[in-house]
């Protein structure tokens, strides 16, 4: 019988994991905090009152994930941000998310904030449930010019259908010129069963559909996970990742899926004129 002190350890490592496989990828392992802001960002973000923060995640220096519930509604949070963000001065950016990514019954209420035409740049994801309302935050203080997509610069990041059955929620996507990423949370169904293997060929098959071509693949009791690569018809290629973490015992799984650009690196050098911004000298107002 494992111990409770055993299992939390474990628990952390895991979500430590599961944080840096999504956050860090191609990078350093991220720094998980939680229940809380992290330590240099606690009092410089709006949150609405009596918020529950589950943690948030360091991907870098200058990139971090805040996750929360709100106690207000889906709409009134999405209000709160706005009254927030334009009294700080930020700009919000025209909406650009590339149609892909996990399918889903809830969509995500998104808005992406600038505080310059080059950034740092506040991403909210809003579960459309609640109150109390899920909410996912991404600040951003990479300098790198925002443009919206057009069509045939968007990225290729396909939709991904869950299996029959199965429920699923949406945890959030993002994207930039350069990248997009989605990730949810699946229910399988109890029938058919699918083991970890399987449900990784599940979403496989979807993505050889829209053209990509399988660059390795793996598979473990309780995870899984493929490399991909794309050339669109602008020219570009891309590189992808497909990771999933089952639960043990329970019929949950962990999904998330990553696409970036050869082409030009996300953090990019900074502008010359612009010195590396941290979290420690951000200010939400200039």
């Amino acid at each position: 019988m494992m111990e409770n002190n055993e299992r939390e350890t474990l628990l952390l490592e895991l979500a430590q994991r599961l944080a840096s496989s999504f956050y860090s990828f191609g990078g350093t392992a991220s720094q998980l905090y939680v229940g809380t802001v992290i330590p240099a960002l606690q009092g410089k973000l709006p949150l609405p009152d009596e918020s529950r923060v589950f943690g948030s995640v360091q991907a870098d220096e200058q990139t971090a994930t805040i996750l929360f519930d709100s106690p207000l509604s889906p709409d009134a949070t999405l209000t709160f941000y706005r009254e927030q963000m334009q009294a700080a001065g930020w700009q919000e950016a025209p909406s650009h998310f590339p149609i892909g990514g996990f399918a889903g019954d809830s969509p995500a209420l998104n808005l992406q904030y600038l505080q310059g035409p080059q950034g740092p740049s506040l991403t909210l994801h809003i579960i459309r449930q609640g109150p109390p309302t899920p909410v996912r935050l991404l600040l951003d203080l990479h300098m790198r010019p925002y443009q919206p997509h057009h069509t045939d610069h968007a990225s290729p990041l396909p939709v991904l259908l869950a299996p029959p059955g199965s429920q699923i929620q949406q945890n959030g996507s993002g994207w930039s010129d350069y990248e997009a990423h989605s990730s949810m949370t699946l229910q399988l169904p109890e029938a058919p069963t699918y083991d970890t293997p399987s449900l990784l060929e599940h979403f496989n098959e979807q993505f050889k559909q829209n053209g990509w071509h399988l660059l390795a693949a793996e598979s473990r009791t309780y995870s899984a996970s493929s490399l991909w690569r794309f050339q669109h018809t602008n020219g570009t290629h891309w590189r992808g990742i497909i990771s999933l973490f089952r639960m043990p015992d329970i019929p949950l799984c962990e999904l998330s899926l990553r696409i970036v650009s050869e082409e030009s690196d996300p953090y990019s050098p900074f502008l010359p004129e612009q010195k590396p911004r941290t979290f420690q000298n951000f200010q939400l107002k200039r």
